[in-house]
């Protein structure tokens, strides 16, 4: 009896010892993980697809996070080609708390703390900006749809919910904005209530495309935009900046 609980104990310590490193490997792999464009010919992608499953799919490529082994045997396949998938990144972090009470003291953001080192939060005291009549150039946007390829929207927010025409996400479970930055672009775009953006007339479709630390990675734009153009966006708005462009963005 004693024998078969000193065994069971045994084999109980060797279930947990395997455990650990079936999680270690996971944690390692997902770890080492890159996300790469696959490009090739129709069928050499199916093969590929078939191996690896995809994130996004594209006219001639699609994207797909990678191991290290998984790019080897992406690359053994003829015809495959790998491309490292660019990340763009939003380097200010958006104003929080600004100064004083009176919104005094706007520093550089490349200089200052993250909430600037103000306690209050900080509104401008002007519905309308100064020199905003003039930029509206006699209209304030109607019938035009401005898509905001961003972190996402507060879709809540008393100045921006009734121009909201759509709020989706590419690369995310949901739309909205963890940041910040994405609901600050379209305020200063059409927001339209105690505060009024450039065109406050105009309609939103909110794209989140960038993680709710800021950085956005290029596939997720490149579906971004082709969402924006297949459902009648006017005007494309993306407030960040990184490497060049990839052969997808150039198509």
């Amino acid at each position: 009896m004693e024998k078969q609980k000193s065994k069971r104990v045994m084999n109980l310590r060797k279930l947990k010892i395997c455990i650990f490193f079936l999680i270690s490997i996971v944690l390692i792999s997902a770890a080492a993980a890159d996300r790469v464009y696959v490009k090739g010919n129709a069928a050499s992608r199916g093969v590929a697809k078939g191996l690896v499953g995809k994130n996004h799919e594209f006219s001639d490529s699609f994207s797909v996070e990678a191991s290290k082994s998984k790019i080897a045997l992406l690359k053994a396949i003829p015809g495959i080609e790998i491309e490292k998938v660019p990340v763009f990144y939003i380097t200010a972090p958006p104003f929080n708390t600004c100064g004083d009470g009176s919104c005094q003291g706007y520093e550089n953001p490349d200089s200052c703390p993250e909430d600037c080192g103000g306690s209050i939060e900080c509104y401008p005291d002007s519905q309308y900006p100064w020199g905003i009549q003039r930029i509206n150039g006699g209209s304030g946007g109607s019938g035009v749809t401005v898509a905001v390829l961003d972190t996402g929207l507060d879709t809540d927010h008393p100045d921006l919910s009734n121009n909201v025409k759509s709020c989706v996400a590419f690369g995310y479970a949901a739309c909205e904005d963890g940041h910040g930055h994405g609901t600050h672009v379209s305020g200063t775009v059409l927001a339209n209530g105690k505060i009024r953006g450039v065109a406050p007339d105009a309609s939103l479709m909110a794209v989140k495309v960038c993680s709710d630390s800021g950085s956005c990675y290029d596939d997720d734009v490149a579906t971004g935009i082709y969402h924006a153009v297949d459902n009648g966006a006017d005007i494309i708005s993306m407030s960040f900046g990184g490497p060049s462009l990839s052969s997808v963005d150039r198509l």
